[in-house]
């Protein structure tokens, strides 16, 4: 699990320099927390399904709670819910 900062208010310091520090680093740090703190039993996300080097540029926020999290990810690909959507506009049509 990764670890977070204390939570503080934003100060100045003596140059007169605001400093604001965030509880979560990542997204996804917030919901493996979330889900921790919720008992949750398991996690559902959706996935933009980059690949390659946009994937490793961009970081996946999905493989970050998958791999931290404590109870099961079941991550679902755009791709499906696109389909699903499809499918779901042609038979209300039909």
């Amino acid at each position: 699990m990764p670890k977070f900062p204390t939570p503080r208010p934003a100060q100045r310091t003596e140059a007169g320099v605001l400093e604001v520090h965030r509880r979560f680093p990542t997204a996804g740090d917030a919901i493996v927390l979330y889900a921790e703190e919720a008992a949750a039993d398991l996690i559902v996300m959706g996935t933009h399904g980059r690949r390659g080097w946009d994937r490793a540029r961009l970081g996946s926020v999905a493989e970050g709670v998958a791999r931290y999290a404590s109870c099961p990810v079941l991550v679902i690909p755009s791709a499906a819910v696109d389909a699903a959507s499809g499918a779901r506009a042609a038979a209300q049509s039909a």
